[in-house]
């Protein structure tokens, strides 16, 4: 632009301020003066609004990215898991084999139980057992396989019953196991065995009963007699489900012999009696590495 078209433009932007009267001009040059004057004008005020409008997109993006994110109302799968609390403690899921009467079978696995908060049990892959008992008195039926049990002590009792007898404790850490034929729809069984960890239970069966201390082990059981030990000392019995005959023998009363102690001469005396074949049931605890007989009676 010329030096003559500035000075036209400074003289008309006076006479908009009203700063001073524009000296004479022919018109021409003052219509090409208000043309340039026109265009600057336009100039400004698209940059003035591009400005702004600058500014108010960046004022909206950051109020925008404020605030909180929006819950998913859309539904959730697996690849889209809905967000997770995590300043709360996660409340237990309620057990639903906390119930009584109600039948608990293992799978493949082991099965875990709470019961009355203090009788924690563990039941063997394939047992099964019934949620029986009362508050404070809490107790369950194993129908088959083990349960291994850990009571713990000061809330209360804990009872394992089963068709061969039942164990008493009010704390401590053991294990019963039933022994018996194999299939879908077994027999009754034939065998249970206690074995003691830590504490002390007590054995109910056939009417009596027997104290088993921590490292001991007892039960009960049911077979067939197979054999007489000399002098009625003992038996052998086929229990169904075991692959082995199992040997049990009268147990020592009385001290040392010296002091006249000796075996249970009840016991063997009531050995004698029994027949070949008969049907017994037997009361037993474990006594110098050998099952002690501690009551005996016709199974027949």
């Amino acid at each position: 632009m010329s030096e003559q078209q500035d000075r036209l433009i400074e003289v008309l932007l006076r006479e908009e301020l009203g700063q001073e009267r524009p000296p004479s001009l022919n018109k021409a040059v003052r219509a090409k003066a208000s043309e340039v004057l026109r265009l600057r004008r336009r100039r400004w005020i698209v940059l003035v609004a591009s400005s702004a409008a600058m500014v108010i997109a960046a004022v909206g993006l950051f109020f925008a990215l404020r605030q909180p994110p929006q819950p998913n109302t859309a539904g959730t799968n697996e690849q889209n898991p809905p967000p997770q609390v995590t300043d709360k403690p996660t409340e237990p899921k309620p057990n639903p084999t906390d119930q009584r009467g109600q039948i608990v079978k293992a799978g493949k696995t082991s099965e875990h139980l709470t019961l009355g908060g203090y009788a924690n049990l563990e039941l063997s892959p394939y047992g099964e057992l019934k949620i029986a008992g009362a508050p404070n008195a809490e107790a369950v039926v194993l129908n088959r396989g083990k349960v291994s049990c850990k009571i713990e002590r000061g809330h209360g009792s804990f009872d394992v019953l089963s068709e061969l007898g039942k164990v008493s404790v009010t704390g401590t850490e053991f294990e019963v196991m039933l022994r018996q034929e194999d299939g879908e729809h077994p027999p009754p069984p034939q065998f249970m065995n206690v074995h003691v960890k830590v504490g002390s239970v007590v054995v109910h069966g056939l009417g009596g009963e027997v104290k088993l201390a921590a490292g001991e082990e007892g039960g009960v059981a049911i077979g067939t007699l197979q054999e007489t030990i000399e002098h009625g000392g003992g038996f052998t019995l086929k229990v169904k489900g075991m692959t082995e005959n199992r040997r049990f023998l009268a147990r020592w009363v009385g001290g040392n012999p010296d002091a006249g102690g000796g075996l249970d001469k009840v016991m063997i005396e009531q050995i004698k009696a029994c027949k070949p074949n008969a049907k017994l049931r037997v009361l037993w605890r474990v006594d110098e590495h050998a099952s002690r007989i501690i009551k005996l009676e016709s199974a027949e």
